[in-house]
């Protein structure tokens, strides 16, 4: 009967024992040592997860001095591609103001724009006060250029023989 009371007695743990069991169950096996008075040396795993700790908050903090010691350095690259977006809207724009489709292969500039938008868009960019049942009537933009890629000797043979045909 004595051990059975001696062991409901180590079962029963206080409220700050209760406290340090469960703290001490999400503690690393370094931290649990020097908790329980042991002083051992950390082994090769946890030197190796310092050292991998370390260099993760060096490079972070690198990676926060540079972007506050150059805070516009993606600043030109972010107004290039600013401006070839701009400059792809006003060419799509004109696409539709001349009755083309607009979307192409690649991303679509009036991408979340109620069709409105993309009219007002369309005016504002094209200085236009045509209604869009009008668009149809204006003449088509040329898809691709026949000379491109051709030297100036080669664009006037062409030329030359286009006149021939004639």
């Amino acid at each position: 009967a004595s051990a059975s009371a001696s062991a409901s007695e180590k079962i029963e743990l206080t409220p700050a024992e209760r406290g340090a069991r469960l703290a001490t169950a999400f503690m690393f096996p370094w931290e649990k040592r020097a908790l329980s008075g042991e002083g051992s040396p950390l082994t090769k795993f946890e030197k190796a997860y310092w050292v991998v700790f370390v260099g993760a908050m060096v490079f972070l903090g690198i990676k926060l001095v540079w972007q506050k010691i150059h805070p516009n350095a993606n600043d030109d690259e972010d107004k290039e591609e600013q401006a070839r977006r701009e400059a792809e809207k006003k060419e799509r724009a004109m696409h539709v103001l001349m009755g083309n489709s607009a979307i192409s292969g690649e991303d679509d500039p009036f991408e979340g724009l109620s069709p409105e938008e993309i009219d007002a868009y369309v005016k504002s960019s094209t200085k236009h006060s045509l209604p869009p049942e009008m668009y149809g009537l204006l003449p088509k933009l040329q898809e691709e250029d026949e000379f491109e890629g051709l030297s100036p000797d080669e664009i006037n043979d062409l030329l030359e023989k286009k006149k021939e045909e004639a």
